[in-house]
């Protein structure tokens, strides 16, 4: 026979739960998960935790599946950015042109306010590449660096046209040494006499002389003055250009050196008279012309 008093226990398990009866008192447990549920079932571990409807779905999106991948996750963020967050620029949004206004990163990466700030050497060359820079967002060190090719290439193109224009002119006077064979050296001295003649009078300087060589041809200026030399009868040869005790060797070695000089090629490149005329004088001697 039953006794009431004793603490009889019996248990009744249903799809809501499980019913336990201790001494006629129902507790019911619920083991349905009201929270949200992964794809296999189970419960996220982000419930509970009072979490946005805004994180939880990045916590989705990310594919991150428990705690210790949302850890990860961070430590790898953090690696991969690598850098305080002073020391990164942002992109500016792209605005209703399509484009965007880099100003303030080309700022921070060291563009100068103005483009007279990149203090680059002086001269319409200068000020114009200045501008186009600056609005290209170059820096002032890569302005710096680009001035510095920009006049290497400047100084080896020059170089490189001094020494085709010699090539041409001593080609021009093998040429006509071959024409004139034996007669070059008598020739070329009434050619001398009269340029010494008409040069005196009409002004002919040397800078002259060389534009007209560089526009006729030099072996044509002296065929021309020679001609005019036969006309006049004269066989004197011109003082101003005798070479003296100067021979084709040393006036070579001194070509030779004027174009190891960077100098040399500046103050031809700026027009220096004197330069030029030393230039020319040494070339016709090497070239067999004085």
């Amino acid at each position: 026979m039953p006794n009431e008093t004793n603490a009889t226990q019996t248990q009744q398990t249903g799809d809501a739960g499980t019913n336990t009866n201790v001494g006629g008192i129902s507790n019911v447990t619920n083991d349905t998960n009201t929270g949200t549920q992964n794809d296999n079932g189970t419960k996220n571990f982000y419930d509970g935790l009072g979490l946005s409807d805004e994180h939880i779905g990045f916590l989705q999106k990310s594919g991150i599946k428990d705690l210790t991948s949302l850890i990860k996750s961070h430590i790898d963020t953090k690696a991969h950015v690598g850098a305080d967050k002073n020391d990164i620029i942002k992109l500016p949004k792209v605005g209703d042109d399509g484009k965007r206004d880099l100003s303030e990163v080309y700022k921070a990466l060291g563009r100068p306010e103005k483009p007279e700030d990149y203090k680059l050497a002086e001269g319409d060359t200068s000020k114009f590449f200045a501008e186009r820079m600056h609005k290209r967002g170059i820096t002032a060190e890569q302005a710096k660096g680009l001035e510095a090719d920009w006049a290497e290439y400047i100084d080896a193109e020059n170089k490189k046209a001094v020494e085709a224009l010699a090539t041409e002119r001593a080609t021009q006077v093998e040429a006509l040494k071959t024409e004139w064979g034996g007669d070059f050296e008598t020739n070329k001295a009434i050619a001398e006499h009269a340029l010494a003649k008409f040069g005196n009078k009409i002004g002919f300087t040397v800078d002259t002389l060389n534009e007209l060589g560089d526009k006729m041809g030099v072996n044509n200026v002296v065929k021309l003055f020679y001609e005019i030399g036969k006309e006049m009868g004269g066989v004197k040869k011109l003082t101003s250009y005798q070479s003296g005790s100067e021979t084709k060797e040393t006036a070579a070695h001194k070509l030779a050196e004027m174009e190891k000089n960077p100098e040399v090629y500046k103050k031809i490149k700026a027009g220096d008279a004197a330069t030029m005329a030393e230039w020319n004088r040494l070339l016709r001697i090497k070239s067999g012309l004085e």
